[in-house]
């Protein structure tokens, strides 16, 4: 188990390739919940949207290598608990304290850019007909507001 109590495969994954040293990169996937939920607000949200630091420290120990980067493949809250303002303002906290500071994260992608499947639970940031929804705008605003430029 690791930190967290979540079964843990990372020592599966390195007692299966222990050498591990053509990795360049590790993906995971940091949701804004404990385990049976999905909506704790940013503040209560840190170590699970920061759990690849662990993740990472755990390979670097066992390989002896300096830390992975990181590509966070999956992320964000649903619309369970929340109101679309909240999740707009916990995504572009994210962004802004913990990922874009963190010069491991290589990238971010959402849990869903686009898609009406999953609508009913809200993890799409726009809808394909590309009607963006606000934490979509939100993170437009950062990306113009960082680089000058939202594309």
């Amino acid at each position: 188990h690791d930190s967290f109590g979540r079964i843990c495969r990372i020592p599966f994954v390195l007692h299966v390739m222990p050498r591990c040293l053509l990795f360049c990169a590790c993906a995971c996937m940091c949701q804004a919940a404990p385990c049976g939920g999905w909506n704790t607000p940013f503040a209560r949200s840190i170590e699970w949207l920061t759990a690849y630091r662990n993740e990472t420290a755990l390979i670097s120990t066992v390989t002896g290598r300096a830390p992975l980067q990181v590509l966070i493949t999956e992320t964000g809250w649903c619309m369970d608990c929340c109101t679309e303002s909240q999740r707009a303002l916990w995504t572009l906290q994210a962004y802004e304290q913990l990922w874009l500071p963190d010069t491991a994260v290589l990238g971010v992608t959402p849990f869903l850019l686009a898609g009406a499947q999953w609508w009913p639970k809200g993890f799409p940031w726009m809808f394909a007909n590309g009607t963006k929804l606000p934490v979509y705008t939100a993170l437009q605003a950062l990306r113009k507001k960082t680089l000058g430029h939202d594309v």
